[in-house]
């Protein structure tokens, strides 16, 4: 098995934790989605069709969440749970 497949078979006992993850984080927000074309952005239209910015949503939080990969047991990815970020 080359390196790149035995990683991606490595990180695969991760997927269902990352999962929860993700469907718990989106059950949290899921009362307070806005469409992403009521924020009016000029220039989004010129990269996106009218149809994806009317069905996208965005949810605005206090702070960007991020997934703990070291408390999961993806140690290598420590750094990444001490990079304090402010938008995506």
């Amino acid at each position: 098995m080359s390196e790149p497949l035995a990683i991606i078979g490595e990180l695969e006992k991760y997927l269902p934790a990352i999962k929860d993850w993700i469907d718990n984080l989106l059950k949290k927000h899921s009362a307070s989605p806005r469409f992403v074309n009521e924020f009016k952005f000029k220039r989004l239209s010129n990269y996106y069709s009218d149809e994806i910015l009317s069905s996208s949503k965005v949810v605005i939080v206090d702070s960007v969440p991020k997934i703990p990969l070291s408390s999961i047991g993806l140690t290598q990815f420590q750094n990444f749970d001490n990079i304090n970020l402010v938008g995506i």
